[in-house]
């Protein structure tokens, strides 16, 4: 540089600056980005893990209806809050399966899926028939044990997948709290650096 010109050398200056500054604020940006992506993906996990833990209490919902079944033998009104109560697991089975994202977490999904339909199945082909023909205590005894073990499994896998997305979320966070966007502050102060240096 010695046989340039003063204008010469701090346009070259300049210009090495500029590069650097660009340079650097791409790299600034992917990384605001990617850290964006990583607050994003904790905020989504952790409300989906929350809506499903929630969730994971319509099978004890559902099984209120069979004992009231049984207790109020009001079968219209049975019938009503069954369908209400089904319409709400349904929703809440495809909420859980949108938030799902690995195959372990759909197996689970599935499995309480599973659960719920054999829980429909034994309520309306055994529960209510012997219910509406006045059977003994003895006679429904075996159906709502099964009922109730069909409920522990669907509870089971609800809590499973709540628990693995919250597992995402918290790493999600870790890692944005591990780079945060004030660190990458100083970045910007560095393309001057060079400027400053070469003047002297």
């Amino acid at each position: 540089m010695q046989n340039l010109k003063i204008s010469q050398r701090l346009a070259l200056i300049v210009a090495a600056a500029a590069l650097v500054m660009l340079t650097l604020a791409g790299i600034t940006w992917q990384s605001l980005n990617h850290l964006a992506e990583l607050q994003d993906a904790g905020v989504v996990k952790s409300a989906a893990a929350g809506q499903i833990k929630h969730d994971s209490n319509l099978g004890a919902q559902a099984y209120r209806v069979v004992a009231d079944t049984y207790i109020n033998r009001d079968f219209e009104s049975a019938q009503k809050k069954w369908a209400e109560i089904n319409a709400e697991i349904d929703t809440a089975l495809e909420v859980a399966n949108k938030a799902a994202q690995t195959d372990t977490q759909k197996n689970e999904i599935q499995k309480a899926r599973t659960a719920i339909q054999e829980i429909r199945k034994l309520y309306a082909d055994q529960f209510l028939s012997i219910t509406k023909k006045d059977g003994s205590r003895d006679e429904l005894a075996p159906v709502d044990d099964a009922i109730d073990k069909q409920i522990d499994k669907f509870d089971v896998a609800m809590n499973a997948v709540a628990a693995q997305l919250q597992e995402q979320a918290d790493a999600a966070d870790a890692a944005f709290d591990e780079n945060p966007p004030n660190r990458l502050a100083p970045l910007c102060c560095w393309p001057s650096l060079p400027g400053a240096s070469y003047l002297c």
